[in-house]
């Protein structure tokens, strides 16, 4: 009997980690707008930055 008595204080103590976890979604969403396409700029400063570093490694190697 006592071994049935610890997995249900187990179980006990994994509700409240499941109860956490849909918290996080909440965190998630406000991110999402941010990186929807009504902001190009990221993404275009990320391409300059990209090109501008393969060019200096050409040039660096050649």
């Amino acid at each position: 009997m006592e071994h049935d008595e610890r997995p249900t204080t187990s179980q006990a103590d994994s509700a409240p980690l499941l109860g956490g976890n849909p918290g996080t979604p909440g965190l998630r969403e406000p991110f999402a707008p941010q990186a929807g396409p009504r902001n190009p700029w990221p993404t275009i400063i990320g391409m300059i930055t990209t090109l501008s570093v393969i060019v200096i490694v050409l040039f660096m190697v050649l």
